[in-house]
């Protein structure tokens, strides 16, 4: 039996990533302001190697997931995935 879809697509973002970190998952809050709510999530992947998993809008209850690449980042929250070194540098990056 063959490795997971899932599996073969964390190796190809994350090459040996895996093998020598954790990877976590975040909810980021997403301000009005923030330079994240000018953000597409390719922007985001490219800039830093965080994986945008879902996103909610404003006060909405549920989170959306398999939001477009090309989607642009509204007020509200996200939920990231990365290794903490990402998530780190992900949290200055957001402020901005």
């Amino acid at each position: 039996m063959g490795m997971p879809d899932f599996a073969k697509m964390k190796m190809q973002l994350l090459g040996d990533v895996a093998k020598t970190e954790h990877l976590l998952l975040q909810e980021i809050p997403v301000k009005t302001r923030s330079k994240l709510s000018k953000k597409t999530k390719l922007d985001i992947v490219r800039d830093t190697g965080i994986i945008v998993m879902a996103a909610k809008e404003g006060k909405a209850k549920r989170y959306k997931v398999n939001v477009p690449f090309k989607s642009k980042t509204k007020p509200g929250s996200i939920i990231v995935m990365g290794t903490n070194r990402q998530l780190d540098e992900f949290e200055k990056y957001a402020m901005r």
